[in-house]
């Protein structure tokens, strides 16, 4: 195994970890000590790596959103619409995670990495968007908080639409802002 894939084996198992013991009490109420026991890593690499419990969920989210992204087709340009029923497709398969980092106060943490991905997608030139929109200095943030937020409402409605039913409301309701 590479140094990168143990590195990622080890943020997964503390990323998991954290969210198992998530389940059963506060955030504040964690013991480092417990966490890294649990998640068979040392205490300094916990220290070296992340430094607080914050920085492992943003770490393993950036990461899954980097995934995210890989699965879009590469070779072509891409709209709105397929890119965001991808991410709800991603949420949708992440449901218990995403409902956790929310119920914890970690609503940033999903919006943040939803900017960097969507930020990826326009500086490599993969989406079809207006170039004079995307200079704009708050579009991809307001973007990013409305789509998270809508998210977050289908997660708690029980995701009663498809991801491409959710896919489509958004790139519909963000042409009217274009």
């Amino acid at each position: 195994m590479s140094p990168q894939e143990i590195k990622n084996e080890k943020l997964t198992s503390i990323y998991r970890t954290l969210l198992a013991l998530l389940h059963e009490q506060k955030m504040s109420e964690i013991s480092i000590s417990k966490l890294c026991q649990q998640a068979g890593v040392s205490r300094t690499y916990f220290y070296r790596e992340f430094g607080n419990f914050e920085i492992i969920i943003t770490k393993y989210q950036e990461r899954a959103i980097l995934n995210y992204i890989h699965k879009l087709p590469s070779t072509q340009l891409i709209g709105l619409e397929p890119a965001m029923i991808q991410y709800f497709k991603y949420v949708a398969n992440t449901a218990s995670e995403q409902r956790l980092i929310v119920d914890c106060g970690r609503t940033m943490t999903l919006i943040t990495t939803f900017e960097k991905a969507f930020t990826v997608l326009a500086k490599t030139k993969r989406l079809i968007a207006n170039e004079q929109i995307l200079k704009q200095p708050y579009y991809i943030a307001l973007l990013a908080g409305g789509v998270v937020n809508v998210s977050i409402r289908w997660l708690k409605t029980d995701m009663q639409e498809t991801a491409a039913q959710m896919g489509h409301y958004i790139a519909t309701n963000m042409q009217v802002v274009s």
